[in-house]
């Protein structure tokens, strides 16, 4: 008899070797990429953007700054004379105040007068004829205070300028708008000296276009001179700018007093060098001459020029006479503006320049 098998309802489970086997992957796994390297490379991606464009602005700045210093600005880098040549002023016109305009030419009259009249030992000399006007008490102290490099900064001439006075204002040659500066200063009572650039001792300081300096031929260096002396009128006389190598020589010194003797001129030595034979020089050919005794502003703070200041007003009353002198600081500025008003007339004056050579060579 045959046994009947009743089919089974439940599904068929797989053998153990089957469930053994890993299940297959359709496809490979993409490989992750390190963090830390990704992170490193747009770190370094960066940091490189950041070197190329600090790169490229110093690059831009340098060639900018070059470019400026080529520039013909008048202010900065006025021309320079080659051998035989004189540089020319400015090509912009200048405009003049008309105020500023009649004191330029009232000057001017009456220097045209002085070169008309004879000559003879009475006839005035342009320091005498150019001299600024002052009320000078006998046997009071004077204090004479002088303003160097002034001419390429008119807003600090005009405050020196509208300060009481007088003061000697002392204008580089190559300085710009020289007209209205300097007519400004005679329009206010004030007087007016060249600031003479000369040939200084440091490798490094630059006295300007058109100095004085020792390697020059004759024809040259008194070329120089007289386009230095052409440059504005109504002055008095000369001091030297920088010129602690030149004030030494003696031939180059002749020269300059040669011509200053020829115009009626006086010298102030700025006494830039201890060996300075200005004052020798000046002697022997007949040029007044005066030495500086004070630089006010050696240290740029309100107190040092203040104490210098006390100083040259001590020494004017111990001596009768000091000259002191400046520049056009800000920190200069401020200090005069504040111990002028404070100077006592009955114990101290101020003087220009011209009125102290004046009393010394009359005595």
């Amino acid at each position: 008899m045959v046994r009947k098998v009743k089919p089974s309802t439940t599904a068929k489970r797989p053998s153990k070797a089957v469930r053994r086997q890993a299940p297959l992957k359709s496809r490979a796994a993409p490989k992750r990429i390190s963090t830390k390297k990704s992170d490193k490379f747009i770190k370094n991606k960066r940091d490189f953007a950041i070197q190329a464009i600090v790169i490229a602005s110093i690059l831009l700045v340098v060639y900018l700054i070059f470019s400026w210093l080529d520039a013909d600005d008048p202010v900065l880098m006025p021309p320079v004379s080659t051998a035989g040549e004189t540089a020319s002023a400015p090509l912009m016109e200048e405009v003049v105040d008309p105020a500023v305009m009649d004191a330029i030419n009232e000057r001017l009259k009456i220097e045209e007068a002085n070169k008309a009249a004879p000559l003879d030992s009475a006839r005035p000399q342009a320091w005498q004829i150019n001299a600024a006007y002052a009320d000078l008490p006998n046997g009071v102290p004077r204090l004479v205070i002088i303003i160097d490099d002034l001419g390429y900064l008119p807003d600090a001439s005009k405050r020196f300028a509208d300060m009481e006075g007088p003061l000697t204002l002392s204008f580089l040659p190559y300085g710009t708008n020289l007209a209205s500066q300097t007519g400004y200063v005679l329009l206010r009572g004030h007087e007016l000296i060249v600031h003479m650039p000369m040939a200084p001792k440091a490798d490094d300081a630059d006295p300007g276009p058109n100095a004085l300096l020792t390697g020059l031929d004759e024809k040259e260096f008194k070329t120089r001179l007289e386009h230095n002396l052409s440059r504005f009128t109504g002055y008095v006389g000369v001091n030297n700018h920088m010129g602690s190598l030149l004030t030494e020589r003696s031939r180059e010194m002749t020269w300059v007093m040669e011509a200053l003797a020829e115009r009626g001129l006086l010298f102030l030595d700025s006494v830039t060098t201890p060996n300075s034979i200005g004052q020798k020089t000046a002697q022997s050919l007949g040029v007044p001459v005066m030495r500086r005794d004070v630089f006010i502003d050696n240290n740029r703070t309100e107190a040092e020029i203040f104490a210098q200041l006390d100083e040259a007003k001590e020494l004017a009353m111990r001596r009768g006479v000091a000259v002191a002198i400046g520049h056009p600081y800000p920190e200069t500025l401020d200090a005069l503006e504040k111990w002028l008003p404070r100077l006592n007339s009955s114990e101290i004056v101020l003087a220009p320049l011209s009125a102290v050579m004046q009393e010394k060579y009359q005595n």
